[in-house]
């Protein structure tokens, strides 16, 4: 599955990160019956980068690594997530549509001949793992905006997964919103409430809180709790906090 690149899509906040993780750790890892373990930790074979955090002039570095002496700076030699990512492990470049062309040209070589070079150096490295790319920005306006190469493009669509949003999923299902809530709630409060579950559940029908991210939504659910000194919490608390 080396050579089978996924791209997923979605708006800010609706877990491409968490889906990627999934696909990511869900990989075949051979079992090796003389040791009576596995080849490769299911832990460490997924490995995530945000490339938005990170400033043009180190991109690169970033994703393959560098010399040391390769450019000002570069006191020591640095391992890209190329170069950490496991025989059988998969890594993931989040924000895949903020990146230059220049960088997205070297991408596509490393995905086509699976082979890199790290900055300064001039040995082609293999890479065994599978790349899932993320960004929230729509296919048609990078494309419009030519902000994204075509080759690479063509590229990364070997699998294409749409992450809806809240406001999707609860228009195709309903119980959606109580589900997530249920689950949430659980885990901030630790113990079963289901009072207070009805009693949210109708303020957030009548409220717009479906349309905006769950991420967001989540925040809002969790803040009564970690404010409430007494660490008991009520439907009028989070009726103020659901208004803000």
């Amino acid at each position: 599955m080396e050579d089978f690149s996924t791209f997923i899509l979605g708006e800010t906040g609706t877990g491409k990160g968490t889906a990627a993780a999934a696909i990511g750790r869900s990989g075949y890892i051979p079992f090796d019956e003389k040791t009576g373990s596995f080849a490769e930790s299911f832990t460490s074979k997924f490995i995530s980068i945000n490339l938005s955090q990170f400033p043009e002039s180190i991109i690169e570095s970033e994703l393959f690594g560098h010399k040391k002496g390769a450019f000002t700076g570069a006191v020591e030699e640095h391992q890209g997530i190329f170069a950490r990512c496991r025989p059988h492990g998969a890594i993931f470049l989040d924000e895949i549509g903020e990146i230059s062309i220049p960088v997205q040209i070297k991408l596509l070589k490393a995905l086509q001949e699976r082979t890199f070079q790290v900055v300064g150096g001039h040995q082609n490295i293999r890479f065994h793992g599978r790349v899932i790319a993320a960004t929230n920005r729509p296919l048609d306006e990078l494309r419009k905006q030519e902000n994204i190469h075509d080759d690479f493009f063509y590229r990364l669509c070997s699998d294409v997964i749409l992450v809806p949003t809240l406001r999707q999923q609860i228009k195709e299902e309903a119980d959606t919103l109580k589900t997530l809530m249920g689950h949430t709630l659980g885990q901030i409060t630790e113990t079963p409430t289901p009072d207070l579950q009805r009693s949210i559940l109708a303020v957030l029908e009548r409220s717009s809180q479906a349309t905006i991210p769950s991420r967001e939504i989540f925040e809002n659910w969790n803040r009564p709790y970690a404010v409430s000194s007494s660490q008991t919490v009520t439907v009028e608390m989070y009726v103020i906090h659901l208004q803000v």
